[in-house]
């Protein structure tokens, strides 16, 4: 009923989601710099879209409990891992199990290497130190010239602690005390995919979908 996007970039994802959604869904997209008119999208979908024009942290605390999550917005720990940590707060208040968690870049090359769209909204002690140079498979340091994403803001080694969007997945979970179903899909730079077992009993056709998912024929 309820679903929260963070990250839209061009606001593609966004609208294939309204056409698979159901009329009586609500749809939350937090971007503060989004590269669409988001008034196009509060016209087309009126009364089931609420854009928030902000820093995640800054307004997910403030946000009702969702029954899905997409998290595809600042690529680095201290974001993904405290945007985890406000979502099971918000659901535990409220009684709810977890969103439903859909995490992008869970892979190479962001997994285990910050991203910082823009350094200074870092505390300093989470903040890597970072270059404006790219990245290739293979090599844990940063490219002297070259590489993807060169022009953004990389850590300058990759691996080791508080370090990635997979590390602060990992690190969220070892300290999560419900029972959950994890599921890493290794395309497209990486997907995972987060439920509490309470939601899937609740929800036997979103465990088919797991099971299809990791099924030989569903990784094809």
């Amino acid at each position: 009923r309820r679903v929260l996007e963070i990250g839209a970039l061009r606001g593609e994802t966004t609208a294939l989601m309204f056409d698979q959604l159901g009329p009586d869904s609500e749809l939350h997209v937090i971007d503060p710099l989004p590269q669409f008119d988001p008034a196009e999208h509060t016209e087309a979908f009126p009364g089931r879209y609420v854009f928030h024009r902000a820093l995640s942290l800054d307004v997910l605390a403030d946000l009702p409990p969702f029954d899905v999550a997409l998290i595809d917005g600042d690529h680095n720990w201290y974001t993904v891992f405290h945007e985890l940590e406000t979502l099971a707060a918000t659901s535990r208040a409220a009684g709810e199990p977890l969103p439903v968690l859909v995490l992008h870049d869970v892979g190479w090359p962001y997994g285990h290497r910050d991203l910082y769209y823009e350094p200074s909204q870092i505390p300093d002690d989470y903040r890597q130190p970072n270059a404006r140079a790219g990245m290739a498979p293979g090599f844990i340091r940063l490219l002297p010239e070259g590489g993807l994403n060169a022009d953004l803001h990389n850590a300058i080694e990759g691996g080791g602690p508080r370090n990635g969007v997979r590390r602060a997945l990992d690190d969220f979970l070892e300290a999560h005390d419900r029972p959950y179903r994890l599921v890493v899909l290794p395309l497209y730079f990486g997907l995972a995919i987060v439920v509490e077992e309470e939601r899937l009993e609740a929800a036997p056709e979103l465990r088919a979908v797991l099971d299809r998912l990791e099924s030989a024929r569903g990784r094809e």
